[in-house]
């Protein structure tokens, strides 16, 4: 790791170097500039990122004699993802590796938050319980008959309304229409797969790796929202 003398710079520095990628969230990409940066910047044998039960992004390489810490990147009060810090072997593990990777934990969680907060919160059910989502975390929504799911990473809820209304709601924020029956986030679609009609599936970022249709009709503005959000 890097020398006592240099640890708060090089926090400081790989933060700044890192924090421009992370204004939409913890995703893969992100992730794995965070990993790199980290890793680079303390001098670690490996870093890996990683949400509640997914491994994000991992950079480097380590051993089994590598000693690591686990500490978690959390955000108005609830855990985002974690960090792991792989130190080399020859390294001994003490409380200033402990003290950086906490400080470097809890300022990419406050960032992380304050990333979040422009990302408003809507009104969705869970039985008969009404839960305030983050628009954030939202992977894509789906109209089935006159029911409107909203899916979450794990889990699918309730919009009490019309799809297009949930599209009016959700528009501002970047989601599209890709389907009369579906709304996509563009920030979490990881493979778009063609088909032999010249259609393609777009396979989300979620537990299950869902996948939802595109119809020729909304196509170019699919194509239009992918092109922006992997130029950014």
């Amino acid at each position: 790791m890097a020398t006592t003398a240099n640890r708060e710079d090089a926090v400081l520095e790989l933060l700044l170097e890192a924090l421009p990628y992370l204004r939409h969230g913890l995703e893969r990409k992100s992730a794995q500039i965070l990993a790199h940066l980290v890793q680079e910047r303390l001098g670690l044998a490996a870093v890996a990122v990683l949400s509640r039960d997914t491994v994000l992004a991992v950079s480097g390489q380590a051993d089994q004699l590598c000693g690591y810490l686990v500490v978690p990147l959390r955000a108005d009060d609830e855990t985002l993802g974690t960090l792991r810090l792989y130190h080399r072997a020859e390294h001994r593990i003490d409380d200033q590796d402990q003290h950086t990777a906490t400080v470097l934990a809890r300022l990419l969680g406050a960032y992380l938050e304050l990333a979040d907060m422009p990302q408003d919160r809507i009104a969705l059910e869970d039985d008969r319980t009404t839960v305030f989502a983050r628009v954030s975390q939202i992977r894509f929504v789906e109209a089935r008959g006159h029911l409107v799911d909203v899916a979450l990473y794990e889990r699918r809820l309730r919009y009490r309304g019309t799809l297009a209304q949930c599209e009016a709601r959700l528009q501002q924020y970047g989601f599209v229409r890709v389907h009369r029956s579906y709304l996509a986030n563009p920030r979490y679609v990881i493979a778009a797969k063609p088909l032999q009609s010249g259609l393609y599936v777009l396979y989300v970022d979620d537990r299950a790796l869902s996948q939802i249709p595109v119809s020729r009709q909304h196509a170019h503005h699919v194509r239009r929202a992918l092109s922006v959000v992997t130029s950014n």
